[in-house]
């Protein structure tokens, strides 16, 4: 659920809930699946992989080396 809010002098004012996304989010066994950015501006979230075989999505793991350095490539380049 997300809802929009205001702020009057030191009062949190929230607007009524509402669905944030359809979509399910995903289980991972109780591991937080989710993450704010430092800046509170962004933040990431674990969806299911959306396949039509269930077998598939709960057997298939892409693993990510030297993540930052990659992201560092790409933005030197630009």
């Amino acid at each position: 659920m997300v809802a929009n809010y205001t702020v009057k002098g030191d009062s949190f004012v929230p607007q009524r809930p509402r669905l944030w996304c359809g979509k399910r989010i995903a289980d991972i066994g109780g591991a937080p699946n989710l993450d704010l950015a430092p800046d509170g501006r962004r933040f990431v979230v674990l969806m299911p992989a959306e396949v039509a075989d269930v077998r598939e999505s709960q057997s298939h793991v892409t693993l990510v080396m030297n993540f930052l350095g990659e992201v560092r490539r790409r933005v030197a380049g630009k």
